[in-house]
């Protein structure tokens, strides 16, 4: 008898537990680009390519690339 009342504990553990990490690993951290796009002209940043290091300020950025206050990069030759 006492085993019927774990029943339905037992049946909801297995269903509800191998749901629950997947919703967790829905919420990610934006793309790296995407936090790119969201800097605020003027803000104060290092870009690094293969052959260089710059420090600039943000001017603007597209979907393929970055404008600083002394040059553009595209976004491939931007390493992280």
């Amino acid at each position: 008898m006492h085993s019927l009342r774990l029943l339905p504990l037992v049946c909801f553990a297995l269903i509800a537990l191998p749901v629950m990490p997947a919703t967790a690993q829905t919420v990610t951290a934006p793309p790296a680009w995407q936090q790119v796009q969201a800097l605020p002209s003027q803000t104060l940043v290092q870009v690094k390519t293969d052959h260089t290091r710059t420090t600039c300020l943000v001017i603007a950025v597209t979907d393929d690339k970055l404008t600083c206050s002394q040059s553009a990069f595209s976004r491939a030759e931007i390493k992280p």
